[in-house]
């Protein structure tokens, strides 16, 4: 594949990760921002020798600019928040996942560029009742009442739809809950890490699973999907599914000063989880993710998928464990000033 490439949201945790990946690699690399100006976001992407522009998604002349002589397109740039503030900053997330990405898309197609590649995301499969088979690459979530959620797979469909009728080469990629080292700003699934670290379900956590993956092995799927991927297919990239009460066990084993769960909470209370999240997160000043909405939207049902089928495709082996990616996240923390 060719060697000139824009990443949208590059001073974001994937979009950084996916930066240092690519230019590791060989490729020239373009990475938007909306403030070139902010060395906090910045800095980082141009000790790597990236290309820094401006560009925003809901500003098309800007997206031409950035498209201008690249030969592929990683659509990186999203706002992921469990928990918008408001209805305005809630139809702001579904306008960046519907409209900054067809002006991305059709950019793309003004600039000639070759292959685009979508960052998705698991929550657009849906999770399966007990006993049920594993979702794959072929499920779709029903139920968007969750803003994100609705970002994601709302914005995923409308590319789909929008890449074809332009005639573009296009792959997603869907990853799991992200940890791992690289975030400027913590993000949602960060957030767990730091709730758990400021003693939040120290008195119990659920067995509720999410699908995990690192920041790093993220980046590579990228790069493999770009490479390596099939026009119109969606590649999962997780590493395995770990409740948040082995997650709490983990992070205890990683640093004694982290409270274990002192229990598995039973099922029937796992509904008290979003009530507590809420009062620790206002006492320990942290944000609350958690929400009851994201809990009934789950509720009863299981996150098993089977990516077998986009690990034989890309050839894709996730390289880092558990322990070592929640470290290193418990160490950007705590350099980050969180912990």
């Amino acid at each position: 594949m060719s060697k000139s490439v824009l990443v949208t949201g590059a001073s974001g945790h994937v979009g950084g990760a996916l930066v240092r990946e690519l230019v590791e690699n060989g490729y020239h690399v373009r990475a938007s921002v909306r403030d070139p100006m902010d060395a906090a976001k910045t800095d980082a992407l141009k000790k790597l020798q990236a290309e820094v522009v401006k560009a925003d998604l809901f500003d098309p002349a800007s997206m031409d600019a950035a498209c201008t002589g690249m030969d592929g397109v990683f659509q990186v740039a999203a706002i992921y928040d469990l928990a918008p503030s408001d209805a305005v900053q809630a139809r702001i997330m579904t306008e960046t996942g519907t409209l900054g990405m067809a002006n991305v898309l059709n950019a793309a197609k003004k600039a000639g560029v070759g292959r685009i590649v979508l960052t998705s995301s698991v929550v657009t499969i849906a999770p399966v009742a007990p006993g049920q088979p594993a979702a794959s690459e072929d499920s779709w979530v029903s139920d968007t009442s969750v803003t994100y959620i609705e970002e994601k797979s709302s914005g995923e469909k409308h590319a789909w739809q929008l890449s074809g009728e332009l005639g573009l080469d296009m792959v997603s990629v869907l990853p799991g809950a992200v940890t791992g080292p690289g975030f400027n700003r913590s993000t949602p699934s960060v957030d767990f890490i730091e709730a758990f670290a400021k003693g939040s379900l120290r008195m119990g956590a659920p067995d509720i699973g999410f699908p995990f993956v690192d920041v790093r092995d993220v980046a590579t799927a990228h790069s493999l999907a770009y490479e390596k991927g099939e026009i119109g297919q969606r590649y999962i990239a997780m590493n395995q599914t770990v409740s948040l009460y082995d997650m709490g066990v983990a992070l205890s084993r990683i640093d004694p000063n982290i409270a274990k769960p002192l229990m598995k909470m039973p099922g029937f209370m796992t509904g008290m989880v979003p009530y507590i999240d809420a009062i620790m997160a206002k006492l320990s000043g942290y944000p609350h993710s958690y929400t009851k909405a994201l809990h009934d939207s789950w509720k009863g049902r299981e996150w098993r998928i089977d990516d077998s089928a986009s690990r034989r495709a890309l050839g894709y082996a996730p390289a880092i464990d558990l322990a070592q990616s929640l470290a290193d996240t418990v160490e950007q923390l705590r350099a980050n000033g969180r912990l």
